[in-house]
């Protein structure tokens, strides 16, 4: 079912939940400044709940990205009614159905006047895009992949009305996490009998062992002095210890990863 742009259906919680890095301060101002000039704008602040539409909320999104890129924000405005709005209404009325997808935008500022100079090209072609390699089309260009934006901009609103975040939060790996993924990509792990995850050619014991081995190696790299060995003496046997149990297991490794080669060159 294709998203319904005109419908008012977000409060303005809502919207800046679309909109997740932009505060409700800033959001006022741009209100104030005129830098938006959304739906229901004249409702702020007067006792009723506005109800904003989709377009009110890519509206936003444009001038936060565009924000980030250009200080002077008078400017927005017009690259909103010039530049994006003009692809909402595509997407609105289906005619974007029938054109050039992922349609972007170059965007300059004059290095003199300050205006602002847009070209609009489709990524799928090559069409459109003669401008940019004009003599004097500047180096520094602004890239606004407009189909992209609102394409990821529904997809917020979708989520947000379902109670759900804008954006899928991501997920980060512990240094423990990324060690194991690492280990396993490079065919070090492998699990014992007891369904234990140990080191390949290496015991259960023997993997703790390893580990906690190579922890002392790393704590004592970082220190200033001996710690956190009592004496050079032990320092000297668990580095032999380490380097034992560290070409153990490298060997098993890799016969494990040439057994896989070979059996896969016999497919």
């Amino acid at each position: 079912m294709p998203f319904d742009f005109d419908r008012p259906q977000f409060s303005t919680q809502e919207l800046l939940a679309c909109v997740p890095s932009l505060t409700h301060d800033s959001f006022k101002q741009w209100l104030k400044r005129n830098v938006l000039s959304l739906s229901v704008g004249e409702s702020i602040g007067k006792g009723r709940r506005p109800q904003y539409n989709g377009t009110d909320v890519i509206q936003v999104g444009a001038a936060y990205e565009l924000s980030r890129l250009i200080s002077n924000t008078s400017k927005i405005p017009f690259i909103w009614r010039m530049v994006i709005f003009p692809r909402v209404v595509a997407w609105m009325t289906g005619l974007a159905e029938y054109e050039p997808r992922d349609v972007s935008a170059f965007m300059m500022l004059h290095p003199v006047t300050g205006d602002v100079h847009a070209w609009r090209f489709s990524e799928s072609t090559t069409e459109g895009d003669g401008p940019l390699n004009e003599p004097e089309t500047p180096d520094a260009l602004i890239l606004f992949r407009i189909d992209r934006f609102i394409g990821r901009m529904i997809q917020r609103m979708e989520r947000v009305k379902a109670g759900l975040p804008a954006v899928e939060p991501i997920k980060v790996k512990t240094d423990e996490e990324a060690e194991m993924e690492y280990l396993e990509q490079m065919g070090a792990l492998g699990k014992d009998e007891e369904g234990r995850r140990i080191l390949v050619g290496l015991s259960f014991e023997e993997t703790e062992e390893y580990f906690r081995v190579l922890n002392r190696q790393m704590e004592h790299r970082g220190s200033d002095g001996l710690a956190p060995y009592a004496s050079w003496d032990e320092k000297d046997q668990e580095s032999e210890r380490y380097m034992e149990l560290h070409d153990k297991h490298e060997r098993a490794r890799l016969a494990g990863i040439f057994n896989r080669m070979e059996g896969q060159a016999d497919l």
